[in-house]
């Protein structure tokens, strides 16, 4: 796409969403470095499945810890309804 356009590489790259260094090493090397995480096309139907449902699993985990976190910051943050006797402010 960079050196059939006649653009910048920092244009190209720009548009892309990646580094020019990125551009650069495709350029040298003839293919895109796989981001991390990510699964190769060869990669068989039974390791996609298992690591959906890790995703799955920790996506559910993740959820479950934000959901306590706002709950106590939401107990955290009502005032007090019961104040010591006498005590004014």
């Amino acid at each position: 796409m960079w050196k059939q356009s006649g653009r910048s590489a920092e244009l190209t790259a720009r548009e892309l969403g990646i580094s020019v260094f990125q551009l650069y090493d495709w350029n040298r090397t003839g293919q895109p470095a796989r981001a991390a995480g990510l699964a190769a096309p060869s990669d068989s139907k039974e390791v996609l499945q298992a690591e959906n449902e890790r995703l799955r699993q920790e996506l559910a985990r993740i959820t479950e810890q934000r959901d306590i976190l706002k709950k106590a910051a939401g107990i955290l943050s009502e005032p007090s309804h019961s104040g010591m006797p006498g005590l004014k402010r």
